[in-house]
């Protein structure tokens, strides 16, 4: 008997965790490894985020070329958002690693 109010707690938690769940894992994701962006060049739907993720032991950014966005520094291991609200192609780059370039598309 002494069961049944942790097991109702367990299964309260497990459900609370579940509704807690993030669209972040859906959004498109744009993997920083090697000093390069990957893909280069992505295409995504109006209002949606990109998620960059650092896979490189040194900062990098997510830079773009217009101003339309800008992620600021994402540490190694780390992860930096861009939200894309209108139809474009904005180029960006990174501002520490000039040589790193890509693209986004958005329809």
């Amino acid at each position: 008997m002494a069961f049944r109010p942790l097991a109702g707690l367990l299964l309260l938690s497990a459900l609370a965790l579940a509704g807690c769940s993030s669209s972040k894992h859906d959004d498109p994701e744009v993997k920083i490894h090697n000093n390069a962006f990957d893909p280069a060049t992505i295409t995504v739907k109006a209002g949606e985020h990109i998620h960059f993720v650092n896979h490189d032991g040194v900062a990098h950014t997510a830079t773009s070329n217009t101003g339309a966005f800008n992620t600021g520094n994402i540490a190694g291991g780390a992860t930096g958002e861009a939200n894309f609200p209108t139809a474009g192609t904005f180029p960006y780059h990174c501002a520490i690693h000039s040589s790193m370039k890509g693209t986004v598309v958005v329809t």
